[in-house]
């Protein structure tokens, strides 16, 4: 009796927490060192397919006369005169088009130049300004949304991937992720995994770590550069946006964990099982790689699921500070409908929503998408929704 007694004392401030929680969905709790854990439960799902979508504008091609204006579209974002920003990042130009689909300017160019993009270059649409960062020579260049130059920042220091700013402001802080996802060597069934976030100042130098995490054997649904043809590589698994949290995609884990820079604070959300059902025939494809060096029993045997295939294709924050998250399912690897489970920005499960592309970005009216069209030409397409 003693003992039962002493042992509800020790629990009775858990306790206390999780049924004081406001929240009726999930029960905060708090580990040793005092990071907070938010532990959702599966078993309540959410709505399903609550948007409905309208009639589509494409951007990319003149309708007039189906001369196509991109040869690899890519969605900027939309500006504050709802002007939509499209990169065509083969040519090495940034569209800009009106909001009916109408093209109306274009700018950049490839080259080394002071306002030139490089041979690569990543957009980024941030408080009503685009910034370009060019990795092959470690600058920043920032644009008027109508595509007047403002200024060059160059990095003393050798980043090579984009800097993304982590607050409203054009001028950082910056937070660039850092991804290894190392393979199997020959004879070996062993892969590793290695993530780590660093944070810059406004100038694009001295890097601070804010996070740092490595996995043996469970090269989960990081990105795959490693894989040869036909294995595909995949997308990356984070997403970050201005004055919203680092979503980083668990490192060996079914986890995907919210990194705020205020504090370095790191929430973790449970992705629910729904999320991680696995194909039988992505098994299949992961165990056949080790056909060849005579390993595949013992990969059947071993190897942990997902290995370096990714559970979950896409991650995306939107213009409403939700994350969505694109995960395969479990009757199809490769289809045009593209499945997303919607959290807010402090991880609650909102909805589930089927798209007929990769998402883009969403907006309070609207969706857009990244596909390719009936003639195999890559566009955007602005679905116009309403809540059913």
């Amino acid at each position: 009796m003693n003992k039962v007694l002493a042992t509800l004392v020790a629990l009775a401030p858990l306790l206390l927490f999780a049924c004081t929680s406001t929240e009726s969905d999930y029960v905060s709790l708090f580990d040793a060192d005092g990071t907070k854990v938010l532990q959702y439960r599966s078993a309540i799902a959410p709505e399903t397919n609550p948007i409905s979508l309208g009639n589509p504008v494409i951007f990319g091609r003149d309708q007039s006369d189906s001369t196509y204006f991109l040869t690899s579209a890519s969605f900027i974002g939309r500006d504050s005169g709802q002007q939509v920003l499209v990169d065509d990042n083969r040519a090495g130009l940034i569209h800009i088009f009106d909001s009916v689909g109408n093209w109306v300017n274009s700018f950049g160019e490839k080259g080394q130049g002071p306002r030139q993009f490089g041979s690569y270059y990543v957009p980024h649409l941030v408080n009503n300004e685009i910034l370009v960062w060019v990795g092959s020579n470690n600058r920043l260049i920032r644009f008027e949304t109508d595509g007047r130059y403002i200024e060059t920042i160059t990095s003393p220091e050798r980043i090579g991937l984009a800097p993304i700013p982590i607050t409203g402001s054009n001028t950082g802080p910056y937070a660039i992720v850092k991804l290894l996802n190392n393979g199997p060597q020959p004879g070996q069934i062993d892969v590793s995994t290695e993530m780590t976030v660093l944070k810059l100042n406004s100038r694009l130098s001295q890097p601070i770590s804010v996070f740092h995490e490595q996995r043996s054997n469970q090269a989960v649904w990081i990105a795959g550069g490693w894989l040869n043809p036909p294995y595909t590589t995949w997308s990356s698994p984070y997403a970050i946006a201005p004055d919203m949290p680092l979503a980083i995609g668990g490192v060996g884990t079914y986890q995907i964990r919210l990194l705020t820079f205020d504090n370095d604070q790191i929430v973790r959300i449970e992705i629910p099982e729904e999320l991680i059902v696995i194909p039988q025939a992505v098994k299949e494809l992961e165990i056949r790689k080790y056909r060849y060096w005579g390993l595949e029993e013992e990969a059947r045997r071993n190897l942990q699921f997902p290995a370096s295939y990714p559970v979950i294709r896409w991650m995306r924050w939107d213009e409403l500070g939700r994350l969505w998250v694109e995960s395969h399912s479990n009757d199809e690897i490769e289809s045009d409908i593209r499945h997303y489970n919607v959290f807010a920005a402090n991880g609650r499960w909102l909805f589930r929503q089927e798209l007929p592309g990769r998402l883009a970005n969403a907006y309070s009216d609207g969706v857009f998408i990244t596909e390719f069209d009936s003639e195999g030409v890559s566009v955007v397409l602005y679905y116009p929704m309403t809540w059913k």
